[in-house]
């Protein structure tokens, strides 16, 4: 029977870690749970991973509990880490006071009977992206220029995260997109596609065709 032999100028040590890591489902591991206990290969190898993101530091920590000896570097132009799946957690126990907004049907939400009111939503990232969608779809279909997005926030911002609210903003001042802070949907005209948000000084009406609403703040 042919055996393979080492390729010839191969460190020993270099070659064992590399066939470690093709035989080792670093990626998968890492998102299904701890492989199983190895015997670490020694080895001097020094390690560059590209990126600091959920990949780049899983890779790390596998690799790290695969090599003895190994000096393992990550690399990003970012100085800190952000858990990007943490930004759109819900928590349980989330109270939607729909009282609040005068005129509100929830039955009516995507029905016939309500067409301007397509959806309402608990998660915090998810008018964001609603945001791009609605856009990219009227691109696809001719008709923004035509249109007008209206992004009408609650708050000071958009998103809680610092470094994710100011690249929304940019982005959404690069595509076209307003935004609006500090008008709370305080009334609505289902039949006339009309809402009123409040600020804390006054309250302005507004047409639109569609709306898409975060939850209601509790009282």
């Amino acid at each position: 029977m042919k055996q393979n032999r080492p390729t010839s100028g191969m460190d020993p040590s270099r070659r064992r870690w590399l066939q470690a890591l093709t035989a080792a489902p670093v990626l998968a591991g890492a998102a299904a749970g701890p492989a199983p206990a190895r015997a670490a290969v020694k080895t001097s190898a020094r390690i560059v991973i590209a990126g600091s993101g959920l990949g780049g530091i899983a890779v790390a920590n596998r690799l790290s509990r695969m090599l003895d000896g190994a000096k393992i570097t990550i690399i990003d132009r970012k100085e800190e880490h952000n858990y990007q799946p943490g930004y759109t957690l819900v928590a349980t126990g989330v109270h939607l006071d729909f009282a609040q907004i005068e005129g509100m049907d929830v039955d009516a939400i995507g029905t016939d009977k309500a067409a301007g009111l397509t959806s309402v939503y608990k998660c915090a990232g998810a008018p964001l992206k609603m945001s791009f969608m609605v856009r990219d779809r009227l691109l696809k279909a001719g008709t923004l220029g035509a249109s007008k997005i209206s992004f009408q926030s609650a708050l000071g911002n958009v998103f809680g995260v610092p470094v994710v609210n100011v690249n929304v903003l940019e982005r959404w001042k690069s595509l076209g997109i307003d935004v609006e802070f500090s008008r709370k949907l305080a009334a609505i005209d289902i039949g006339a596609r009309c809402s009123t948000a409040a600020t804390r000084t006054c309250s302005a009406s507004a047409t639109s065709t569609a709306r898409h609403a975060a939850r209601p703040r509790p009282r």
